[in-house]
């Protein structure tokens, strides 16, 4: 099921509707050395995934982003994914996190920055431990 349109005629979620086929989590991609996001190289991957027909897209998804990121860090890969994708599909933002102090806060962002959806799970750190070493 395509996400309903808005007024601007961009996807929207808010009705709860249930996104179906495959939401792809991305990888936030850094500049040699790991000191900075590297956008042209997440622009890139968005066209790979969104050639691919994919049916959305959560930005800051995999486990430790949200740990290991400062909100701007977040905020800046969030908004380059937005963007990029322009309204073709939805765009989440992946909260997991060992924290459950981060998680409000970074719902919060998600959706000042205008992200459909958010993808939130607590983990404990036992739980983030073994998901390291599978």
């Amino acid at each position: 099921m395509a996400a309903s349109r808005d007024a601007a005629g961009l996807p929207s979620i808010d009705s709860g509707a249930v996104i179906r086929g495959v939401v792809t989590l991305l990888f936030t991609p850094f500049t040699d050395g790991g000191k900075r996001f590297d956008a042209a190289s997440m622009r890139r991957q968005l066209d790979l995934v969104l050639a691919a027909d994919v049916s959305a897209v959560v930005a800051c998804g995999k486990a430790g982003e949200l740990e290991g990121q400062s909100p701007e860090e977040i905020e800046e890969v969030l908004a380059a994914v937005l963007e990029h994708v322009g309204g073709h599909v939805p765009v989440g933002m992946g909260i997991i996190s060992v924290d459950e102090d981060r998680g409000l806060p970074a719902a919060e962002l998600a959706a000042r920055c205008g992200a459909d959806f958010a993808m939130a799970e607590k983990l404990t750190r036992g739980g983030l431990h073994r998901l390291g070493r599978l």
